[in-house]
């Protein structure tokens, strides 16, 4: 299955799932800079983050999903974010 960060961002949606920008742009094979730069900072959006914060970055508190901090955990890297997609498959 071919993936983009639309359908990512929907599979982390729908799970109250976090992953990072680092773990998205690796698992899509484009530089985690430029991964965001066309996605509408919306609440579906909000669930790629920063490592560092765990929050999207320089989204404005309305775009930012209201259950953002309902799972603890982060998917960090592209491994543990594939290994995730395909046990919930």
């Amino acid at each position: 299955m071919a993936f983009d960060v639309e359908s990512i961002a929907i599979l982390l949606d729908r799970h109250y799932q976090r992953a990072t920008y680092a773990a998205v742009a690796d698992l899509l094979g484009v530089p985690a800079r430029s991964l965001m730069s066309d996605a509408p900072k919306r609440k579906l959006y909000s669930r790629v983050v920063s490592a560092g914060t765990g929050e999207p970055t320089k989204y404005p508190k309305s775009a930012v999903h209201p259950a953002l901090f309902e799972n603890d955990k982060v998917l960090s890297t592209a491994t543990e974010l594939g290994d995730w997609i395909r046990s919930i498959g």
